[in-house]
């Protein structure tokens, strides 16, 4: 119904009774079926585009008024049934009148529009206008389109209306004045464009993907099914979900960049990925790096230098360092947050994790790739780090506080650790960041020396310490590295005996 009759209902020279109703039919539902039926009649253009509610009694009348004057017919019986959704629409767009305001149209338009050139326009064509207010300020009208102009809901379509009949070439160009030269950006817009300009000064070049991806790339995100976006009508199974992390795209620019013969290749995408929360839907800002091939080449005075494992830490390091976020690092995390998309471990040779001092979140990570597990045929080792941006905006401190050059002085503490043969500095490290930062003093903490003899392990560390109120003593400070040593013998690590 509404696209085209059926042959068992059609009128031939032995019909004799027929029955005339006159409907108006569903736009949306018109649309869809003439689609799927792959045809186009005149019904269905009409019904697709609003053929009027107030037009189906007249219809009818007309109807059975041509059917008596032309084929002799007879009006047996008349119903006059009228649906109630029927009275429901025309009376709902009868009142659904648009206020229009004419000096608000002339300052959209860029130029003035005359009360009685409105009102010759819209007459023309078959509007109904009421005017409410008109003074030198005021000029304001109720317009009603006719009921075939659907399409007209609100005082924007009316101004595309006039900008149509009057001519788009007669709409001058300026700028709008409102433009505010000095726009004052928030804080996340001045971390986004400062890790930019760092990461391009430090030789890492941007590049920017695309959100989608196919369902195999999630992947490698662990519970991918749980928390995978699906598109409900992709363009391809490439692009048939939003992407749970930055990692494939920026793994596939790497074998994109070297198929073309550039083997040295660094790159960076600071890009939003989408995943499923109890709450409904995330969208999350994520900063991605990866390296692979040499970052120094071969010259005259200088061997190449390979991209390598601490060379990504150092440029994840620099970053916090400049932001003054303070972190631990660490290489294992169990208890790790899966609210968010978090890739499989197993993708990765190593991996370390930079863990906020402030609430003990996850940072960023920095890791070594699997190649054989991915089955990426490249000659070169490949790293990647993730930075997630929200928790970094966290951390930073929203305004640049100055502070004066320290009045006290620093202490520096060599300590000679024996340490269990399956312990690694970063949690050794980690132990003693955390032990110093709850004596609220300022550490720096840097390895001088290590040993390894047999299945015995030394580490030297060096301790700078500092109090920013006072000058501390030696009392102070053995007696703060008394107390640090009996926190590392929890942990099986003693000071080595001389």
């Amino acid at each position: 119904a509404g696209i085209i009759g059926l042959e068992n209902s059609c009128v031939d020279e032995n019909t004799k009774s027929i029955v005339i109703e006159s409907a108006v039919f569903n736009r949306s539902m018109i649309r869809l079926a003439r689609k799927k039926l792959a045809i186009n009649t005149e019904a269905s253009y009409r019904f697709e585009r609003g053929s009027g509610w107030n037009l189906a009694e007249y219809a009818a009348f007309k109807t059975c008024h041509m059917v008596l004057t032309y084929c002799g017919g007879e009006i047996i019986k008349f119903s006059d049934e009228k649906d109630v959704e029927y009275y429901n629409k025309l009376v709902s767009f009868q009142q659904n009148a648009i206020n229009v305001d004419l000096e608000y149209i002339s300052s959209i338009l860029g130029f003035e529009i005359e009360t009685q050139k409105f009102i010759e326009l819209f007459t023309q064509l078959d509007y109904q206008l009421k005017q409410v207010e008109s003074t030198t300020t005021n000029r304001k009208f109720f317009l009603l389109p006719p009921i075939s102009r659907q399409d007209i809901k609100f005082q924007a379509d009316v101004v595309e209306e006039i900008a149509r009949f009057v001519g788009y070439e007669k709409v001058p160009s300026k700028l709008p004045h409102n433009i505010n030269s000095f726009y004052k950006q928030n804080i996340s817009d001045k971390l986004q464009k400062e890790i930019i300009e760092y990461l391009i000064s430090v030789g890492v070049n941007q590049a920017i993907n695309y959100s989608l991806c196919s369902d195999e790339e999630n992947k490698v995100v662990l519970n991918n099914e749980q928390k995978s976006i699906s598109i409900l009508n992709p363009v391809s199974n490439e692009y048939s979900q939003l992407r749970l992390s930055l990692f494939n795209s920026l793994l596939k620019n790497l074998v994109t960049n070297y198929e073309h013969q550039i083997e040295n290749i660094s790159l960076f995408e600071l890009g939003k990925v989408f995943y499923k929360q109890d709450n409904g839907i995330k969208e999350e800002l994520q900063l991605g790096v990866i390296t692979h091939g040499e970052h120094q080449y071969l010259s005259w005075n200088h061997q190449t230098i390979q991209y390598d494992f601490y060379h990504l830490c150092g440029i994840v390091e620099t970053l916090f360092d400049r932001f003054s976020v303070k972190y631990i690092k660490d290489t294992n995390v169990n208890d790790k947050d899966f609210s968010k998309p978090v890739l499989d471990e197993q993708l990765f040779k190593k991996i370390v994790y930079y863990i906020s001092v402030k609430d003990n979140k996850i940072l960023s990570f920095v890791s070594e790739v699997d190649k054989e597990k991915l089955k990426i045929k490249l000659p070169n080792n490949i790293f990647y780090a993730e930075v997630y941006f929200e928790l970094l905006l966290y951390e930073i401190k929203k305004e640049k506080v100055f502070k004066s050059i320290p009045k006290y002085p620093f202490v520096v503490r060599d300590l000679c650790l024996k340490i269990p043969q399956e312990m690694s500095y970063s949690e050794l490290e980690k132990i003693i960041l955390q032990f110093v930062y709850s004596k609220n003093f300022v550490c720096e903490i840097s390895t001088i020396d290590f040993y390894k003899k047999d299945v015995e392990k030394f580490l030297t560390f060096r301790l700078k310490l500092q109090d920013l109120t006072k000058t501390l003593t030696d009392k102070e400070v053995n007696n703060f590295i008394n107390d640090l040593l009996k926190e590392l013998n929890t942990y099986n690590v003693y000071l080595r005996e001389k």
